[in-house]
């Protein structure tokens, strides 16, 4: 298993996943990725580029069109033969502090015809490690209070309890558990 960068030779089995919707949590994801298999099939160096560690978050990317402040993000797939999910790193030109309105700085989603083969614990440890490495002290975490699974994953990682959260309505609705992982 590895932590793959997007590249096109990747493309048809992430358009693969992605085509099966069953996995996806809820409409508002479910349509973002009828969006991006649209722009997969009208243009893939663009859709690969908005997922390039220095795109800057500019155009609207919640469903009300609200816009997300300047952040850096990267997003790399787990990757074993095939998509098994992705893990993406946010955070603020310059500043480590957690994004506004952006819900965790680390989030990371597994297709379930993968789970239980430590595809997320995997990746939360890579991605923990490159975050390490961009000298970020901490990072934050989101899990829904149903899902136990990711919970002790981000607990075996380092993860620590901070609160639980209501989500906002651009995201999964419902309570959270906020975690934070020291870095340092």
């Amino acid at each position: 298993m590895q932590l793959v960068r997007p590249h096109v030779r990747y493309l048809p089995s992430f358009a693969a996943a992605l085509a099966r919707e069953c996995w996806l949590e809820d409409e508002v994801v479910r349509s973002e990725a009828r969006r991006a298999l649209r722009q997969l099939d009208s243009d893939p160096d663009a859709f690969l580029a908005r997922l390039d560690m220095g795109a800057s978050s500019t155009a609207p990317l919640w469903a009300d069109d609200s816009l997300l402040a300047r952040t850096r993000a990267f997003t790399l797939w787990i990757w074993d033969g095939e998509f098994c999910g992705s893990i993406e790193l946010r955070w603020y030109r310059g500043r480590c502090e957690r994004p506004l309105r952006i819900p965790a700085r680390i989030g990371y989603s597994v297709v379930p015809w993968k789970h239980h083969r430590s595809c997320a614990t995997f990746a939360l440890k890579t991605m923990l490690a490159e975050a390490s490495e961009l000298n970020m002290e901490s990072v934050e975490l989101l899990a829904s209070w149903d899902d136990l699974a990711s919970q002790v994953i981000i607990t075996r990682c380092g993860g620590v309890l901070l609160d639980a959260l209501t989500r906002p309505h651009q995201h999964a609705t419902g309570k959270s558990c906020h975690f934070r992982v020291s870095l340092k």
